[in-house]
């Protein structure tokens, strides 16, 4: 039989080009890969500014406000991402969505957002987020909401990403409790008259009668979603450096209401020291730090109790046998220095969470928060989704 002695390829040279072939593969797609991204992206911040430009011609238009001077989350922007269909809504007003659509960005039915995971309102315009697919989807009174992965992942790992939902769910009504004596004392009229909070009921959660029509309990609740509104751009650190600084102490003791995040930031650093493991090696007289916070919570009524806590708890004295957590400091300060950033992060990831959904515009969600505050079955059933997620 005569042989193919014809030119051909022999498997070992097959070998060789698929592996060629391969390692070019693994250059050019990541290379490929992120040139589609940049070009979405550049994309996607022209469309950006074209639905700024519409919204506030909507908000002018429909509000006679500048849009610029609105309160953060006051506006949301819904979307699928790489799916046609854009629009920009303000809580209860269906006006601004309406003519948003079917005025200035009329024309736009088929634009999409192919890089931009998720739009926020802050600073008086929407901005982007570059999180590149890492965001979490959770249902609230049946409506999606949308966190950052960033967020979640803080949570979860945070020293509350350890606690129950119910656990969480009653520190956080201790500071409703706390909004509520600040509301009570002689103070009480400037937080209610404060532009800043007026502007925050009114535009984001609509309530377009204003803050005096709502009772004393919607009040409180209203004033801590505000102080979740002010803390949104803000990192544990800077959080822990003004406690560490003693800026955040003056902040709380003025009563201005703009400092309620301060307030709120506070009470979570010390909820985490708590609920950590160096709560149980630090003890105040004969309670451990933990037993001592949980009893004092029960009691606060006012933003200076949790400067009075502070200091009670910066003097606690380290247990027979306990290891400190930093040498030379106080329990506390040594917390702040290793664990607060991250505690407050955590505690910010939860906020990131709240404000999303107060973000939504869903009317039911926020009547229900108005009315029946933070330890409702439906608050605790959205935490329950989150802690049941794996970080």
């Amino acid at each position: 039989m005569k042989r193919n002695t014809g030119a051909g390829f022999t498997l070992v040279e097959l070998i060789v080009v698929i592996a060629i072939l391969g390692i070019l593969a693994g250059i050019a797609i990541p290379v490929y890969s992120n040139y589609i991204k940049k070009a979405n992206k550049a994309a996607d911040e022209q469309l950006l500014a074209a639905v700024n430009t519409a919204a506030a011609a909507a908000v002018m238009d429909t509000m006679q406000t500048d849009m610029a001077k609105m309160s953060d989350n006051a506006l949301s922007c819904s979307f699928v991402k790489d799916v046609p269909g854009i629009t920009v809504s303000c809580g209860s007003n269906a006006d601004v969505a309406d003519v948003f659509t079917n005025k200035y960005f009329k024309g736009n039915e088929n634009a999409a957002f192919k890089y931009f995971d998720s739009i926020v309102f802050r600073d008086g315009v929407f901005q982007g987020s570059d999180q590149d697919g890492s965001t979490a989807s959770y249902t609230f009174h049946g409506v999606d909401i949308t966190v950052s992965q960033e967020s979640l992942e803080a949570l979860q790992s945070s020293v509350f990403g350890t606690m129950t939902a119910t656990e969480l769910t009653g520190s956080v009504s201790q500071v409703t409790d706390i909004a509520a004596g600040l509301l009570a004392t002689g103070h009480g009229s400037s937080y209610l008259a404060n532009e800043g909070f007026q502007s925050f009921v009114s535009d984001t959660l609509g309530i377009t009668d204003g803050v005096s029509s709502l009772t004393p309990e919607q009040q409180a609740n209203a004033l801590v979603l505000y102080a979740a509104n002010q803390s949104a751009g803000r990192n544990g650190q800077s959080f822990v450096q003004a406690f560490s600084d003693g800026t955040a102490a003056q902040h709380i003791l003025s009563n201005d209401p703009q400092y309620m995040a301060e307030a709120a930031a506070g009470y979570a650093l010390l909820m985490g020291f708590a609920y950590s493991d160096a709560g149980e090696n630090y003890m105040v007289g004969d309670k451990t730090v933990k037993e001592y916070f949980l009893d004092q919570s029960r009691s606060l009524q006012h933003a200076s109790d949790i400067m009075t806590m502070f200091q009670t708890i910066d003097t606690a004295t380290l247990a027979d046998g306990a290891t400190p957590i930093v040498e030379g400091q106080t329990g506390l300060m040594g917390f702040m220095t290793t664990s607060g950033a991250a505690t407050l992060d955590g505690y910010l990831g939860a906020l990131d969470m709240l404000n999303s959904g107060v973000a939504t515009g869903n009317t039911d969600a926020i009547n229900s928060v108005l009315a029946e505050g933070f330890a409702s079955s439906d608050v605790i059933d959205l935490l329950n989704q989150v802690l049941s997620q794996n970080p």
